[in-house]
């Protein structure tokens, strides 16, 4: 695949992304000036106050995946789109929760968007996963991949994307109507 190409995959997940956060009432904002030095593409944020915190915030980085491979038993997808300093870049605890959004896209780029008389339809579909839990690797490599498993359950929904916004466990298990009533949980 090219360069054109890729680049055009890559600003359609950021657009699927971007219209899925619109969707959950959230603010995505890209990154300024195309620089990936902290790892991520969006801030995200809500416009509301969360478990008593104003304004929560995320950061997200989107990749996306033509041929995304499942594991045997088709419980993971087995994403092989980072490098080292890349993973790295997601991995740990930070202030702000990081987040790998995986975008599973058609190989045909004309097959990206189908538009009927009472739909827009996007495809295919986005999987996310925090990396907080894993270790960083040591003397990390642009030149080598890391294969980083996304559990298929872990489908980017409205609601997933606005469970990202637990502040209180980690666990990102809180219930979206709770956070779809706009007031203070």
């Amino acid at each position: 695949m090219g360069e054109a190409e890729l680049n055009h995959q890559g600003r359609y997940g950021e657009s699927y992304f971007h219209a899925l956060a619109t969707a959950a009432g959230a603010v995505a904002t890209a990154r300024k000036g195309g620089d990936d030095i902290e790892g991520t593409d969006f801030y995200v944020s809500l416009p509301r106050e969360v478990r008593g915190v104003r304004y929560p915030k995320i950061e997200v980085q989107v990749k996306t995946a033509s041929a995304p491979h499942l594991s045997a038993d088709g419980s993971v997808w087995k994403f092989r789109g980072l490098d080292e300093v890349q993973f790295n870049d997601l991995a740990g605890e930070y202030q702000l929760p990081h987040f790998l959004v995986m975008i599973a896209v058609p190989s045909d780029h004309g097959d990206y968007a189908c538009v009927t008389d009472k739909a827009l339809e996007l495809r295919h579909v986005g999987y996310w996963l925090s990396l907080a839990t894993h270790q960083r690797i040591v003397d990390p490599s642009r030149k080598r991949k890391v294969t980083v498993d996304i559990p298929v359950d872990n489908r980017l929904t409205v609601e997933s994307l606005l469970s990202m916004f637990d502040l209180d466990s980690g666990d990102v298990s809180m219930p979206a109507a709770q956070l779809h009533s706009g007031g203070t949980l």
